[in-house]
């Protein structure tokens, strides 16, 4: 038993003495074309609808102000990041009463003769995933927004001033009028300066909405107090609310 583990070995460190003196040695190999899968672009698509509500009259120095709630559907086959910005804005100036004379003789004398609400209404975004539900408003609960990312404003602010005019009676014996022009841009929040900007809400600290699902973002106008808010009665404003999904880049 011994002796023939003996010879074995011996065959063995014969035959790479052979391979070490000279001999070649050749690999075999092979080789065979395979048809790749078709490769296509993927789809990018937001889904969007907007919630009940969006209208209503602003209160100066009511925090609750008027909300309007969308819910974005990433339509893809990737994730995304969610931004929202403001455009097509449309100020309107819908009277004129005594009490907006006394601070803006002419009830119109933003840029354009416009209304001055959207230089005084301030905007702000929150985002948060949406759940299950059938609706918008059952997918977007209200107490979910309160819990929300904060969107961030981002982008320039609008470096035009908006001019208004006012007339003040001098004297009493013979009274003149003078006019005299107050000159302010427009809060970095405000309306006017998202769209005049432009501005957007940033939201890089919210989870990106992975493919199929859903993310809610909510709008909320206020009106600040202020010496001038009388010169927004009876203004109305109208604009777009343009919901963007940007998509990840892996490594990002």
């Amino acid at each position: 038993m011994n002796g023939r583990i003996v010879k074995a070995a011996l065959a063995g460190a014969g035959a790479l003495a052979l391979l070490g003196a000279g001999s070649t040695y050749a690999a075999f190999s092979d080789s065979k074309v395979v048809e790749a899968a078709r490769v296509s672009a993927a789809t990018f698509q937001v889904g969007a609808a907007s919630a009940s509500g969006g209208g209503g009259a602003l209160v100066p120095g009511d925090e609750t102000g008027v909300s309007q709630t969308f819910l974005v559907v990433n339509s893809s086959t990737t994730k995304a990041r969610l931004g929202v910005s403001l455009a097509n804005l449309v100020d309107r100036e819908d009277g004129c009463s005594a009490d907006e004379v006394e601070v803006d003789p002419d009830c119109n004398s933003n840029v354009g003769k416009l209304g001055d609400l959207s230089n005084q209404a301030l905007v702000k975004a929150v985002a948060f995933p949406a759940v299950a539900g059938s609706s918008v408003d059952a997918r977007c609960p209200a107490a979910s927004a309160a819990k929300g990312t904060a969107g961030i404003p981002v982008g320039p602010v609008p470096a035009g001033p908006v001019t208004t005019d006012k007339t003040t009676t001098v004297g009493s014996s013979a009274p003149t009028k003078e006019t005299s022009t107050d000159t302010y841009v427009a809060p970095p929040t405000s309306v006017a300066a998202f769209v005049n900007g432009p501005r957007y809400f940033d939201f890089s600290e919210l989870a990106p909405t992975e493919p199929k699902a859903a993310t809610c973002v909510r709008m909320t106008l206020t009106l600040p107090l202020r010496p001038d808010n009388n010169a927004v009665q009876g203004d109305t404003v109208n604009f777009d609310v343009r919901l963007r999904l940007a998509q990840v880049v892996s490594g990002s």
